[in-house]
C-alpha cells in the first residue's frame, strides 16, 4: 500500500456534542455519534492514513480539525490498480465523488457540515453523519454497499 495511490473511508465517533471550528469553514455543531470521511490519497494510501492517525499534526484538510476530538473506529482502503495509476488523469480523483455518493446515499447518512472535505469538487460534503440506531458495526454495514465500487 506504501505509495499506492487510491480512495478511503475513515468511521469515526465523536463522544459528545462539540462545536468545532474548522479552518475557513467555520464553526459548526458536532452531535455525539457516528461519521464517515471520503477521501483519495493520490501520492499514497499508507502516508495520508498515517498522517490521520497521528495526533500532534498541523491542521491543515478539514478532517484534522475533527480529528482533534473524534475517535477512528475503522478506516477502509480502495487501492487503485495499477492499470489505473498509469492512466491518472485530473479526473481520476472524481473517482472520491463517486464513492462519495454511494456513501452519502446511506438512509441513515446526513449532511451536517456543507462543503466539509469537498472545497474542490461539486460533492456537498465528503463527511456523513449517521443517525441514531446504525449501531458499532456501522462501517460494515456502509462498507458493504460500496463493496461493488469498481474503478
Amino acid at each position: 500500500m506504501a505509495g499506492t495511490p487510491g480512495l478511503y473511508l475513515i468511521f469515526m465517533e465523536l463522544g459528545k456534542d462539540k462545536e468545532i471550528k474548522v479552518g475557513k469553514l467555520g464553526c459548526f455543531a458536532f452531535p455525539s455519534g457516528h461519521y464517515s470521511y471520503t477521501g483519495s490519497a493520490m501520492g499514497g494510501l499508507e502516508a495520508r492514513l498515517a498522517r490521520h492517525r497521528r495526533g500532534a499534526k498541523r491542521l491543515f484538510w478539514h478532517i484534522d480539525y475533527l480529528l482533534q476530538w473524534a475517535r477512528i473506529v475503522d478506516i477502509r482502503t480502495f487501492p487503485f490498480p495499477e492499470r489505473l495509476e498509469e492512466q491518472s488523469t485530473p479526473l481520476t480523483p472524481r473517482l472520491e465523488c463517486r464513492l462519495n455518493q454511494i456513501v452519502l446515499g446511506h438512509p441513515k447518512a446526513q449532511v451536517l457540515v456543507p462543503g466539509f472535505g469537498s472545497s474542490d469538487c461539486h460533492c456537498p460534503s465528503h463527511l456523513a453523519y449517521y443517525l441514531e440506531g446504525i449501531g458499532f458495526s456501522f462501517s460494515d454495514r456502509i462498507y458493504g454497499k460500496v463493496l461493488s465500487f469498481r474503478f
